[in-house]
């Protein structure tokens, strides 16, 4: 049993805790592998951990109550899953899928809850944590309802950027084989309009898609798109609008 505490504090949960609360947590935890398609739960299931990814991403879903299956998030290092026990919910939400193979640490519930109960620091943090990952939620609800399907998928992508993203010769990698399906499911659309727009942006040069691996090649430009409630008939020029932007930034804090 036990993790080093230095993995642990590469998520944002423990990184500002004291270095004994972070120790003694380590203590609790024991690391695991998923295979990549690997099941961690399923909706349903009574929660029996707290996972905190340290390499790999997991694929959240759930089927609603009309019998779809719906992607409702992407987990990546540093990010925790199964933290909806601690604000007292007994079963998990969702399913949890490998996207790719998964390193974890694996918090019991049971220690978990006993060592929250004399902690009030420790529980702070999750709190705030799970009060960000429930913003992140309700921002993109909010999103599906009121913005463009291209807005949904650039935002998208700066989103699995900031969370899965990994620099690669000065290009941002989304560490994750995503099926355009899961995309389309994901941002609320099919997958022939995601494929159409991936394919898009990828012929403009904004993005690469190697392996069904994303390569962000121009994250201003896709930032660009994401503002733009009409998007240009030609995607190409979203880079001279960039490089234009970028200049008037340095030119402003100058």
């Amino acid at each position: 049993m036990g993790v080093n505490p230095k993995l642990l504090r590469r998520s944002s949960l423990f990184a500002e805790l004291p270095a004994a609360e972070v120790n003694a947590i380590a203590e609790l935890a024991s690391m695991r592998w998923f295979d990549r398609g690997e099941c961690l739960f399923r909706q349903g299931d009574e929660i029996e951990a707290l996972y905190v990814v340290f390499d790999g991403a997991i694929k959240l879903s759930r089927v609603t109550p009309a019998g779809r299956t719906m992607v409702v998030d992407f987990r990546g290092p540093g990010q925790v899953v199964g933290g909806r026990a601690v604000v007292g919910q007994s079963s998990h939400g969702d399913d949890a899928h490998a996207l790719e193979d998964v390193l974890t640490a694996v918090i019991p519930l049971d220690a978990s809850l006993r060592f929250l109960a004399s902690r009030p620091a420790v529980i702070m943090a999750l709190a705030r944590y799970l009060s960000w990952r429930l913003e992140s939620r309700e921002e993109k609800a909010a999103g599906l309802a009121t913005k463009r399907v291209h807005q949904r998928l650039a935002d998208g992508l700066l989103e699995l950027g900031r969370g899965l993203g990994v620099a690669v010769d000065g290009v941002t990698v989304i560490n994750a084989r995503f099926t355009q399906a899961e995309i389309a499911d994901w941002i609320g659309t099919t997958r022939e309009t995601t494929s159409t727009l991936l394919n898009g942006l990828r012929r403009a040069g904004h993005i690469d898609i190697v392996g069904r691996r994303i390569h962000l090649l121009n994250p201003r430009a896709i930032e660009l798109y994401a503002e733009l409630e009409e998007p240009p008939g030609d995607l190409a020029s979203l880079a001279e609008a960039a490089s234009g932007t970028r200049e008037r930034e340095l030119v402003r804090s100058a």
